[in-house]
C-alpha cells in the first residue's frame, strides 16, 4: 500500500510510482501467460492410464449361456415305441351286418340244397384233376387209343376238326380238339353218338362228358370218355 502525500510534487511522484508498479505487474502477468500457453502447445499428450482389471463379468460383455445338460440315453427301440405311441389310432371298420337267412319252404330248400359229390357230375376241372392222378393200364389204354383214332378219322374229319390230344389212363380217356366251322360243336356231338352206339367201330364206352366254348371263331372242345365197368 503506497501512501500518497498531499501536495503538488509529492502527488506527481506518487502517480509515477503507481504507474510503474502497475505496468510491472501487468507485464509479469502477461509474460507468465505467454509462457504457460507455450508449454501447453508443445506438451505431448500422455497415454491413458489403463484401468485395473476387475474380477467378475465385464460390464460391456454379454455373459455366455449356461452349458446344455447331457442327453439322456434311451434304450434301443425307445424312439420307435414313442413314435408308435404318438401315431393316430385307426379304428377297425365295422363288419357288415349279417342279413337273416331267406324264409324258404321245405320244397324250395330241398331244391337248392347242395348235392353231395357222389350225387352230382364232376366239373371239368375236377375231371381233369382226377384224370391226371390216374395211373395207366397199358393194355386197355393202348387198345382204346387205337380205336378212338380210327373212329375220329370217320366222325371228326380234318380240316374241320383238329385233334390235339387223345390219351387214356386206367378208367378214362381224354380227347382235346378244335372245331373250325360254325356248326362244329353239333358235328362233334353227333360223332360221339356214333362212337357210343358202336356204329363207327368197336369202341366200348361207359359214359361221355363234353365241355365246349367259342373263342376267336373256333370251338374249343374237351371230352372225357369213361371206361366200361367190368
Amino acid at each position: 500500500m503506497i501512501a500518497v502525500a498531499v501536495g503538488g510534487r509529492g502527488y506527481s511522484v506518487a502517480m509515477r510510482l503507481l504507474t510503474f508498479v502497475s505496468g510491472f505487474v501487468a507485464g509479469a502477468a502477461a509474460a507468465s501467460l505467454v509462457a504457460y500457453l507455450a508449454m501447453q502447445r508443445g506438451a505431448v499428450p500422455s497415454a491413458p492410464t489403463p484401468r485395473p482389471a476387475v474380477a467378475g463379468p465385464h460390464p460391456d460383455r454379454v455373459p455366455p449361456p449356461p452349458p446344455l445338460a447331457p442327453k439322456e440315453a434311451r434304450p434301443p427301440g425307445a424312439r420307435a415305441a414313442a413314435t408308435a405311441a404318438r401315431a393316430p389310432v385307426v379304428m377297425p371298420a365295422e363288419a357288415p351286418a349279417v342279413l337273416p337267412p331267406l324264409r324258404l319252404s321245405a320244397e324250395h330248400a330241398e331244391m337248392i340244397r347242395p348235392l353231395p359229390r357222389e350225387s352230382r357230375p364232376l366239373t371239368l376241372s375236377e375231371q381233369h384233376q382226377a384224370f391226371s392222378l390216374e395211373d395207366r393200364d397199358p393194355e386197355w389204354a393202348h387198345r382204346m387209343e387205337l380205336a378212338l383214332r380210327a373212329a375220329a378219322d370217320v366222325v371228326w374229319p380234318a380240316p374241320e376238326f383238329e385233334l390235339s390230344l387223345i390219351e387214356c389212363r386206367r378208367t378214362h380217356c381224354a380227347v382235346f380238339a378244335f372245331g373250325n366251322l360254325p356248326d362244329s360243336g353239333n358235328r362233334w356231338n353227333a360223332g360221339l353218338n356214333k362212337i357210343s352206339d358202336g356204329s363207327s367201330g368197336a369202341v366200348p364206352v361207359g359214359g361221355v362228358s363234353t365241355v365246349m366254348t367259342e373263342r376267336g371263331g373256333r370251338t374249343i372242345i374237351v371230352t372225357f370218355i369213361r371206361r366200361t365197368p367190368g
